[in-house]
């Protein structure tokens, strides 16, 4: 068990040294109750707080809190989850339909036959004539969509998404 000296307000973990110039054995936790400890300036610190879901411990201090001396840890957000490098087609159009990009219909619609949703129809308008075959082919026929691939940014850009809104969507889309 780790001991904390407090000195001035601050607390340091104590490595032995002396206290009022005395020495105490290092296993003084063991052989004194936490009141003499703390009549001597030691302490064992309560637990921090539960770290809450989405965030991570960036550091973390000894601070007397309400009388009690604990482990305060300081949160940032926590990264977000690796973009999976490749979902389903079922997961790709289901993740539109939910999002309100296409319709339900039009989900089923891609996954069953291969039919091409309107708003990817639009897309795929938009390129140039040597490209559009290729499209159709892919998101006619692809049973599973490669976040790599070549096509995608110029996807997410035609519904007006981020390179982040495109990750975000891909993690979304790999839970489904």
């Amino acid at each position: 068990m780790t001991l904390y000296l407090e000195t001035n307000g601050n607390f340091i973990q104590w490595t032995g040294q002396a206290i009022n110039d005395v020495l105490h054995p290092l296993d003084i936790e063991q052989r004194w109750p936490p009141e003499d400890l703390a009549d001597i300036g030691l302490y064992i610190p309560a637990d921090a707080d539960a770290v809450p879901d989405g965030k991570v411990v960036a550091s973390t201090s000894v601070e007397l809190v309400e009388g009690v001396v604990k482990f305060i840890n300081v949160l940032e957000d926590a990264p977000p989850p690796p973009v999976p490098p490749i979902i389903s087609d079922r997961q790709f159009f289901q993740g539109l339909a939910i999002n309100g990009t296409i319709t339900q219909q039009e989900a089923l619609d891609a996954v069953m036959t291969g039919t091409i949703p309107a708003a990817l129809e639009g897309f795929i308008g938009q390129l140039p004539v040597e490209d559009q075959f290729a499209a159709r082919m892919l998101l006619s026929g692809a049973v599973e969509f490669q976040r790599n691939h070549p096509m995608v940014p110029a996807v997410g850009a035609a519904f007006s998404w981020t390179e982040a809104q495109i990750d975000d969507f891909w993690r979304f889309c790999e839970g489904l």
